[in-house]
C-alpha cells in the first residue's frame, strides 16, 4: 500500500491523528489505525462507503477510528496531525476550497495530497514520491503547514 510509505515517510506513531479526506470505504483510516495505533478518521460524502466502514468498525471492535459521512470542506480538523487528501481529480474550485479548509489546521500539520500538490502560501512542499497505486503509479506531495 502507498499508504504504509507515506507514513514512514512522515514517521507517524500512535500519538498522531489522522485524517483521510475523501476516504472511500477505509482501507487508509484502517490501515492507520489498525497497524500504526494511531486515531484515525474518515470522511466521504458517498453514504455506502461510510456505512460498509462503520460495519467493520463495529464488526471488528476496533477503537479510536471513526468514519463520517459529510463534505470533507465542511469539518473541523484541529486535531489532525496527519492529512491526506486523494486530489486526483479536484479542480480549480476544490482546490480553493481545500487550501481553505486547511487554514485552520495547525502549524506542523503534515499533510499529503495524491496527484497534484496544494498550491497555498501556508503549506511547504516538503517532498513528492513516485508509487504504485491500484491504478498504477501515481505523485505524492508531502506538505507541512507553516
Amino acid at each position: 500500500f502507498a499508504i504504509e510509505t507515506v507514513l514512514k515517510t512522515l514517521k507517524a506513531s500512535s500519538k498522531d491523528v489522522f485524517y483521510d479526506l475523501g476516504c472511500g470505504v477505509g482501507r487508509n483510516t484502517f490501515f492507520a489505525n489498525i497497524v500504526c495505533g494511531m486515531k484515525s478518521v474518515g470522511i466521504d460524502l458517498i453514504p455506502t462507503f461510510i456505512h460498509y466502514a462503520r460495519k467493520v468498525v463495529q464488526e471488528c471492535n476496533l477503537t479510536n477510528i471513526h468514519f463520517i459521512e459529510g463534505d470533507v470542506f465542511k469539518q473541523n480538523l484541529k486535531e489532525a496531525t496527519i492529512i491526506y487528501v486523494t486530489a486526483n481529480c479536484y479542480d480549480q474550485e476544490c482546490m480553493q476550497n481545500l487550501i481553505q479548509c486547511l487554514e485552520d489546521v495547525e502549524r506542523g500539520t503534515r499533510i499529503v495530497s495524491s496527484g497534484k500538490p496544494i498550491p497555498s502560501p501556508s503549506l511547504h512542499l516538503q517532498e513528492t514520491k513516485v508509487l504504485p497505486f491500484s491504478w498504477g503509479m501515481g505523485k505524492l506531495y508531502f506538505h507541512l503547514k507553516i
